[in-house]
């Protein structure tokens, strides 16, 4: 089974393992036209996605579920709402199975724990991909490493190799800081 992860936001995180890898394979895609029109936005999205579809071929999707924190404001709300959405539209449209994955939930799974700050948290998936050599761009793909495995492992059912690794003993006090 092939899954893909998205962690979406003005810098999309992304994640992809084919099931038969060591890792998976995480990057960013900088969502060009936020600071625009989100009609501009979503038309540079839904070619970007195409293509990753096409490339990537993926037999699961999973999309970090959003949380409307108190700071946002309206036109960022209304940008991550159309970019989920039209993920989810496009996995319908492929017949691809997409789920929303709640923060708490994924985090669970990776980390053990889904109690602390959102900065900590970004701090941890930094550490995780790093602990487990894996090269992780920035905090967002990072991010998309614990959605993806919490796809993988908690609704795909499956044993991905990374999962062997005594990294994955509960740490929910852990949290190094970048040196």
């Amino acid at each position: 089974m092939r899954y893909a992860a998205f962690d979406i936001s003005s810098k999309t995180g992304w994640g992809v393992w084919d099931g038969h890898a060591p890792q998976p394979q995480l990057g960013v895609k900088p969502i060009v036209g936020w600071d625009y029109d989100a009609g501009s936005m979503l038309e540079l999205y839904r070619k970007w996605l195409g293509d990753f579809l096409r490339a990537h071929r993926p037999q699961r999707i999973g999309i970090e579920a959003m949380f409307i924190a108190p700071h946002l404001d309206g036109p960022t709300i209304f940008k991550q709402v159309a970019l989920v959405s039209f993920t989810q539209w496009a996995a319908k449209a492929a017949a691809i199975p997409c789920t929303l994955i709640y923060s708490a939930s994924w985090r669970k799974t990776w980390y053990g724990s889904a109690t602390g700050r959102s900065e900590d948290f970004k701090i941890m998936a930094e550490n995780r991909c790093r602990d487990l050599g894996w090269p992780a761009p920035d905090h967002n793909a990072a991010e998309a490493a614990g959605i993806l495995d919490h796809l993988v492992t908690q609704i795909g059912k499956e044993t991905p190799p990374w999962r062997s690794n005594h990294l994955f003993m509960p740490e929910p006090d852990r949290v190094r800081r970048r040196a």
